[in-house]
């Protein structure tokens, strides 16, 4: 590449939010797009560590309805991205009964109370003491990071990988472009900040990248196809896979994202799931760890999303701060976070049961940063 070049839009980072955000420019007809990403390849880090887990609960409401349409999306996927990896409807299950977490899970149509011997059925596992369990039939798995280079390649974006972005250029509040590693530089009045854990570094944004852990066990007589499981009292989730079965403490400890390298893993974590295991599933404590990582998910203080133009420099947008939804959300994130610059044809279709897309854009919008500030501060 020579010291200076220009694209009609330039996407910061190759992961789930960057792939989605090219394959929606895409889609409304633009074709001159540069994604820039620092490491080697697409979904290195949070977007290519997570568990595959497509699913529509989640603490804040305004990400449970963007995650609805999310599912949506990636259902009807398959009918113009050819060969796109498979999505598996295996539902999944909500587990609790301390909180109230799990009655805010329900909703008529959508989920169903199911008594013990179903989940045994389902799960070959028995409920905690206590538990009660909801299924969501609509949810299920992708492969993340299979999703990213299709989406990527069917975008016709041209990629440039082991590359870093020093700073957004801008010519009367305007962006003019993007200053890369070597001095050199892209022409460009577009800018969407895809990066994740590193979006805070082009301009102030309260998020924080925090460190997620998964465990491979080799489990017996588990199915790859059935339903994940969310222990929301034990703070924990499970899905079957190929080789045993797929743990999470759900732990979140703060990072500081390092380029080129994965989080560390941290062998008290492991302790405390061992100790969840023998409390709340002992059926699975005496399992055999095969393989254990670390992944990265990106928060904001209200967990929701930073998604859309950016008022303080004109040409900016943003599709960041996924935490932990990227892989449900991220196709709906990115056609909301465009919605501003491409007007309101988005293919998000209708959601009776939820808020309208102004609704939407306004709790996931950028507006409520002196908001988040505050909380942040706190």
């Amino acid at each position: 590449m020579s010291n200076e070049r220009s694209a009609e839009f330039v996407i910061i980072g190759a992961g789930l939010a960057g792939a989605a955000i090219a394959d929606r420019l895409a889609q409304a007809g633009h074709r001159d797009l540069l994604i820039i990403e620092q490491e080697d390849q697409p979904a290195q880090h949070g977007s290519g560590q997570n568990a595959g887990m497509l699913r529509q609960h989640a603490s804040n409401p305004y990400t449970s309805a963007l995650a609805r349409r999310g599912l949506d999306l990636h259902r009807t996927l398959h009918q113009r991205v050819e060969n796109i990896t498979p999505f598996h409807p295996t539902g999944s299950l909500l587990v609790g009964g301390r909180g109230p977490e799990l009655s805010a899970g329900y909703r008529a149509g959508t989920t169903q109370r199911i008594n013990e011997d179903v989940f045994r059925r389902k799960t070959k596992l028995n409920l905690p003491n206590g538990a009660r369990a909801l299924f969501c039939a609509g949810d299920g798995l992708r492969d993340a990071q299979s999703l990213c280079h299709q989406l990527i390649n069917g975008s016709g974006a041209t990629l440039q990988f082991s590359c870093r972005v020093e700073g957004i250029e801008t010519s009367n509040g305007q962006v003019s472009g993007v200053k890369l590693e070597h001095g050199q530089r892209v022409r460009t009045d577009h800018v969407i900040v895809c990066g994740g854990a590193w979006s805070r570094e082009f301009l102030d944004l309260p998020l924080q990248a925090f460190r997620r852990h998964l465990y491979l066990f080799d489990v017996d007589n588990q199915r790859p196809d059935m339903p994940w499981t969310w222990d929301l009292d034990g703070e924990l989730y499970f899905r079957g896979h190929d080789a045993g079965l797929l743990v999470s403490a759900c732990d979140e400890t703060p990072d500081q994202a390092t380029r080129g390298n994965q989080p560390g893993e941290d062998a008290e974590v492991l302790s405390m799931l061992h100790r969840c295991l023998q409390e709340r599933w002992p059926q699975l404590k005496s399992s055999r760890l095969m393989k254990s990582w670390a992944g990265l998910r990106v928060l904001s203080p209200d967990d929701a999303f930073i998604l859309g133009p950016d008022p303080r420099l004109d040409g900016l947008a943003w599709c960041t701060g996924l935490g932990g939804h990227g892989l449900t959300c991220a196709l709906s994130a990115a056609a909301l976070a465009l919605r501003p610059w491409l007007g309101d044809g988005t293919g998000l279709g209708e959601d009776p049961r939820g808020p309208d897309l102004d609704t939407l854009q306004q709790a996931h919008g950028i507006d409520r940063l002196p908001f988040l500030k505050e909380i942040w501060d706190a």
